[in-house]
């Protein structure tokens, strides 16, 4: 089913089974806390792929966004007073 050799710098040769599968090595899984049933994302880009764990792709997410908030600046306190405006003009 599957032919895994390690190489060197966290390098792996992963083979496709039948059925579509690659199995992560154990020692990837281990270092990066990886649990059966827990979420990876595929990232498709070009004409490679890239492989992340859910936590992975929603912190690097939560940075691309917060580098649009300037530094003090907290939205939900934001919104918080675009709410009570709405509710004082009712």
């Amino acid at each position: 089913m599957l032919n895994e050799s390690n190489t060197t710098h966290g390098s792996y040769h992963l083979t496709l089974d039948s059925a579509g599968r690659i199995r992560l090595p154990n020692a990837v899984r281990d270092r990066l806390g990886i649990e059966y049933g827990d979420a990876i994302v595929v990232i498709e880009d070009d004409d490679e792929i890239r492989l992340e764990t859910a936590a992975a792709a929603l912190s690097r997410a939560q940075d691309y966004f917060a580098s649009f908030v300037p530094e003090g600046v907290s939205l939900a306190d934001e919104l918080m007073a675009e709410r009570r405006e709405e509710v004082g003009r009712e």
